[in-house]
């Protein structure tokens, strides 16, 4: 399958600064992806939950670590949920509105 989307994965740390934590970005690494559609009945499940997925990214499960949060195109995501299919696996993700 050719993944014709780039992304980058975002390893991130908790570092304490003046007594105050806050999640640093330690190391960004690029993956090849492509951009799926979220489906409607998880979209809607997700919502009664409180949290709505925006984007869910296929990609090489090879290339994932358990990274917490993924950047595509210039807006940080966090990933909610996982599910391997084989040798790729999808991310899906709700925007992420904070600091890293």
């Amino acid at each position: 399958m050719l993944h014709r989307d780039i992304a980058h994965l975002l390893t991130t740390e908790i570092k304490k600064t003046n007594g105050v934590q806050n999640k640093v970005i330690t190391s960004k690494q690029m993956v090849f992806i492509n951009k799926k559609s979220i489906g409607t009945q998880e979209f809607y499940l997700a919502s009664q939950t409180g949290f709505t997925l925006e984007l869910m990214l296929e990609m090489h499960t090879l290339d994932y670590n358990s990274q917490e949060y993924v950047e595509f195109n210039s807006k940080t995501y966090k990933v909610m949920r996982t599910y391997e299919k084989g040798d790729t696996i999808e991310l899906k993700c709700q925007a992420h509105s904070g600091k890293l």
